[in-house]
């Protein structure tokens, strides 16, 4: 699983706004997998690292509940567009 992701809508509109990317991004499919055999529907997933936050946008998806916290506040911030990639 690696991550090499240029063009995915996190990625391409922290470009397009001149937000610093997170060097440590990783593949949906990881905490999608963690996510389903761990924990159920309505559970709570907590990231105390989540930098660009794939773990709270996955939990999204799987109809988890989230708390995502982060030492980098433009991380989270940037981390918005994972979201609104979802809404469109």
């Amino acid at each position: 699983m690696g991550n090499n992701a240029a063009n995915d809508p996190y990625t391409l509109k922290c470009k397009e706004r001149g937000i610093k990317i997170h060097p440590a991004r990783f593949p949906a499919a990881l905490p999608e997998f963690f996510s389903k055999l761990l924990t159920d529907p309505g559970d709570i997933i907590l990231d105390p690292f989540a930098g660009s936050n794939t773990t709270g946008a996955v939990a999204e998806l799987l109809n988890r509940r989230w708390l995502a916290v982060d030492l980098q506040e433009e991380y989270l911030e940037a981390s918005k567009f994972r979201f609104d990639a979802m809404q469109a």
